[in-house]
């Protein structure tokens, strides 16, 4: 789908918009039984989003311009930063191994679907956990 640049505006909006309220969920909930730490704003040049920790895990989770221009998919990562060894184990979630940033996961977005959004992305971080399990 090729967007107009007004609906590339509108897009990018929704998107912070959603990473704004993951942020306040993952604040308040649990994932997989367990308490993110340490959630907090995360703003570059070129991304805008939320980092976290989550056991051992070091998580970004965001709009990143970087991600999406080089390699396409969505303008939505999540990101085990300095972890190029996760991508093999979280291959069937899309991830690819970025040899300066670690670990990127794709993450669905249509805007037309906003409702959904982040409960999907949810079910993402937790797969992805999942599939590290005690690395």
């Amino acid at each position: 789908m090729i967007l107009s640049l007004q609906e590339q505006g509108e897009a990018m909006a929704k998107t912070f918009k959603l990473v704004k309220d993951l942020k306040d969920i993952l604040k308040s909930q649990k994932l997989k039984g367990k308490k993110a730490l340490k959630v907090k704003d995360s703003k570059g040049e070129d991304y805008i989003g939320i980092s976290f920790m989550y056991g051992k895990f070091d998580i970004y989770i965001g709009f990143w311009a970087y991600a999406w221009a080089q390699y396409g998919k969505t303008p939505v990562w999540l990101q085990f930063y300095g972890r190029q060894d996760y991508a093999e184990k979280l291959q069937d979630l899309g991830a690819l191994a970025d040899p300066k940033y670690g670990t990127l996961v794709p993450l669905e977005f249509d805007v037309d679907q906003e409702s959904d959004q982040i409960k999907n992305w949810i079910k993402k971080i937790e797969a992805s956990i999942d599939k590290l399990g005690k690395v």
